[in-house]
């Protein structure tokens, strides 16, 4: 099951990122918000450069780390549905065993995304037509099943190897 303590302690920061990342939006054009993208996955891809190889007692903790990682899954999520890597470092840091990682990162996906619909209805990103749901678009990814088969069959070790 879900970490619901972590979960509720990253609503404040989230609903800062998702808010500031609403107000990038609105104001930066293609060019902006292209670089800006970029930005954000090299500077994801440097921290888990960093942290891979921090210790765990070395790991950022603690009510900045927090606010920060919770910030930032809310900012990226909102500029560029690119809160997992944040979110991946976050729950690591927590040390949560496999299924309570999963259970979370879960959680947290669906409350935000569903939480960000009307915020891209005002902005004009999506319309009635992209969040209309019709039984013969509904599919089930085979991903799901393959992902759902590797929790249950491997250990906690291997599971968090390949996560770092």
């Amino acid at each position: 099951s879900a970490d619901w303590s972590t979960l509720i302690r990253l609503v404040g920061p989230v609903v800062v990122g998702v808010v500031a990342g609403a107000a990038f939006v609105a104001v930066s054009d293609d060019a902006v918000m292209r670089r800006t993208i970029g930005v954000v996955l090299l500077v994801l891809v440097a921290v888990r450069l960093a942290t891979a190889r921090w210790r765990p007692e070395t790991r950022p903790q603690g009510r900045a780390a927090h606010w920060t990682y919770g910030w930032l899954s809310g900012f990226t999520t909102m500029v560029a549905n690119a809160a997992g890597p944040v979110m991946n470092l976050y729950l690591l840091s927590k040390e949560l065993p496999k299924e309570e990682f999963i259970a979370t990162g879960a959680w947290f996906f669906f409350i935000v995304n569903l939480s960000k619909i009307p915020i891209y209805l005002w902005h004009g990103l999506i319309g009635g037509r992209q969040i209309e749901l019709r039984g013969d678009e509904l599919r089930f990814p085979g991903e799901q099943v393959f992902g759902g088969a590797l929790v249950l069959l491997h250990g906690q070790l291997l599971f968090t190897g390949i996560l770092k």
